[in-house]
Order: C-alpha cells, then sequence, then structure tokens
C-alpha cells in the first residue's frame, strides 16, 4: 500500500501527458511515414502493457544494453497491470514487487506513458515505424467462456471481472455482484478461486486491514454468502492452486472447510506410490504431480473448524451437468 501511494506521489517524475508522447511519436517519423530512428546509435524499444511481463522485458532490456531507451505504454492511467488489479488485496507480500518495478520505471532510459490506448490513439503500425523494436505484452483482454448453457444467466460472473470489480480495476467498477444468496460456487480449484472463495468468507475487520476498495468492502458487508463450493472436473490429485493457499483456507476465522469423501478413494494409495517413487529414484526429475500429492494430503487433513461458514471442495464434477441441474440459477446461488 505505501509504495503505491509512494508510486502516485512520485509519478509526475517518470510519467509524462498524451500530449507529450504524441509530440515525441510525431517527431521520430519523418513527413514520408518513415521513422530515422533506425539511423541512431541507440535502439528504442517499444514496450505495450505495463504489467509484470511488460516491466520484466523492460528491466532485462535496460540491464542487457547500455545504449537502448525503453517507452513503456498503458491503456490505465496507472502501471503494474494484474500486480495491481489480480492479486488478492489481503496478499500485500506479493504486490512488494511493485518496488522492483518503480525502480525500472524512474530509470533514465525508461519512460512510461499511462492513459494511451494501442489501437485507438495510436497504431501498431505506427509504433513499428517510431521503434526499432515493439513489444506487446499486454496480456489477456476478454474472458474465457466455457461453452456450456448458462453461462450467460443473471449470477453468472467470470473470475477475472470479480477479482477486478474488489481490487478496484475501472472496467469492473460496475459489477456490482448479486450477493444476497447464501451459496456461492466457484468453477475451478487454482489460486484465483481459493482467493475469491477467501475474500467471500474473510471476517469484514480482517478486509479492513486490506487495500480492498470501499464499494466491494461495502458490499461484502452486506453479503449473505455463507457457503462456498470450490468445484473442480477431476480429483484431488489434480488440484491446480499452490499448497500456501490452501492452507490459509484452514486459518480462516470462523470458516470449516469440508471434502466430499468419494473424492479420495485411491488418494491414499497414490500418496504411497507417489512417496515411493521420490523415495526409491533420487536421481530422477521430481514427477509434475509432486506439488500435486502434497495438497492433497493437506486436503485429507483438514477435518476441524467451527461451524459459522462453510468451504466445501467438490471433485469430479461435469460443469455442464452442474450449471443444468444444480444451478438453474435463481436466488439462492451465485457462480463465478
Amino acid at each position: 500500500m505505501s509504495s503505491c501511494r509512494l508510486l502516485q506521489s512520485e509519478l509526475k517524475l517518470w510519467t509524462s501527458g498524451r500530449s507529450k508522447w504524441t509530440r515525441g511519436l510525431n517527431e521520430g517519423i519523418g513527413w514520408s511515414g518513415k521513422a530515422f530512428l533506425s539511423t541512431s546509435c541507440c535502439p528504442k524499444v517499444c514496450i505495450v502493457g505495463s504489467g509484470p511481463a511488460g516491466f520484466y522485458t523492460a528491466q532485462h532490456l535496460i540491464k542487457a544494453r547500455q545504449d537502448v531507451e525503453v517507452d513503456i505504454y498503458e491503456r490505465l492511467p496507472v502501471p503494474f497491470g494484474l500486480v495491481r488489479f489480480g492479486v488478492a488485496p489481503d496478499h500485500p507480500e506479493v504486490k512488494n514487487v511493485i518496488n522492483t518495478f518503480t525502480q525500472t520505471a524512474k530509470h533514465s532510459r525508461c519512460s512510461f506513458y499511462g492513459n494511451v490506448n494501442v489501437g485507438k490513439d495510436v497504431t501498431v503500425g505506427e509504433l513499428q515505424q517510431a521503434y526499432h523494436a515493439v513489444v506487446l505484452s499486454y496480456g489477456a483482454e476478454a474472458n474465457r467462456r466455457v461453452g456450456v448453457p448458462g453461462e450467460d444467466l443473471r449470477g453468472v460472473y467470470s473470475a477475472k471481472d470479480f477479482v477486478g470489480w474488489y481490487n478496484g480495476l475501472p472496467s469492473c467498477r460496475e459489477l456490482s455482484p448479486d450477493l444476497s444468496c447464501e451459496t456461492a460456487i466457484i468453477l475451478g480449484q487454482g489460486n484465483v478461486a481459493l482467493d475469491v472463495a477467501r475474500i467471500l468468507l474473510s471476517p469484514l475487520d480482517t478486509l479492513k486491514k486490506t487495500d480492498i476498495t470501499q464499494p466491494a468492502l461495502e458490499a461484502l458487508a452486506e453479503s449473505q454468502v455463507r457457503k462456498v463450493l470450490i468445484v473442480g472436473r477431476r480429483g484431488p490429485m489434480q488440484v491446480a492452486c499452490t499448497i500456501k493457499e490452501l492452507r490459509e483456507m484452514v486459518n480462516l476465522p470462523g470458516t470449516r472447510p469440508e471434502m466430499v469423501a468419494a473424492d479420495f478413494e485411491g488418494v491414499p494409495e497414490a500418496l504411497k506410490a507417489e512417496a515411493h517413487v521420490q523415495t526409491h529414484s533420487p536421481y530422477t526429475e521430481p514427477s509434475g504431480n509432486c506439488s500435486q500429492v502434497k495438497i492433497a494430503s493437506d486436503v485429507e487433513e483438514l477435518k476441524t473448524g467451527c461451524r459459522y461458514r462453510e468451504l466445501l471442495f467438490c471433485s469430479n464434477a461435469h460443469y455442464v451437468d452442474l450449471l443444468a441441474s444444480s444451478l438453474s440459477l435463481d436466488k439462492d446461488v451465485a457462480l463465478i
């Protein structure tokens, strides 16, 4: 939070307005439309998108060559992409990378230009004429559709939009999710799914200590959600979340995680088999299931907690069946 405030206060040191970048761009292109920058001894690189990929690219370019100049263009007025708008507000330690990105942006050979919509304010072709290289690192713009009946019904929200809503992404500020229902269902068992579940079930006093937006905090204060189902297509051996995020759910005050016993059939045997492989093959690369096995072991031990709010892990579920049968999407269920 403090690093964000620091950046805002120093933004004028390295952020220019649209008129300045437009003038600079025009100065780099002759009347014929051909760039004369290619004859310069100093290479100029344009990076579209100021998220982690964009800033890491700028960082490595500046370190690799002492003569390169980098311009970073961003559609939003502020930088840092998913670090700012995608990381859960109760995970401030993950946002510490902003400090590194800020140092890169303040470098004498790096410039940031916010509020520039590439494709509308300037075309990629114009950038190609004005720079020696153009790097597109703007990430995914749209949601990935599941492709099942019912996903356009009321009460169904994409995780991208929901996360953007509680993190203050301008394009998601009007989302206004209906949290008057008692049950929320989350499709997917990755870290984002656990982030959403944790935000929905966390005590309000805990959220007040984070940098969650005030509108989201007010909506969550009125939320009636008391039960969250995290649904996956496959079993506990294939869950995509990491151990850290899973353990956070164990320590969530006032919440009891529950599992469907049938989903764990065969898991003990699989754990023993994996342990045998790791023990007797010391020179073999760890299998891709190594972390998933540990998670499955941890999940199997989640048996305690107070019954105030519920977190239910459901595996081996078919999304089509879920939407068609258990979700007619009335006022009692929200789907994320």
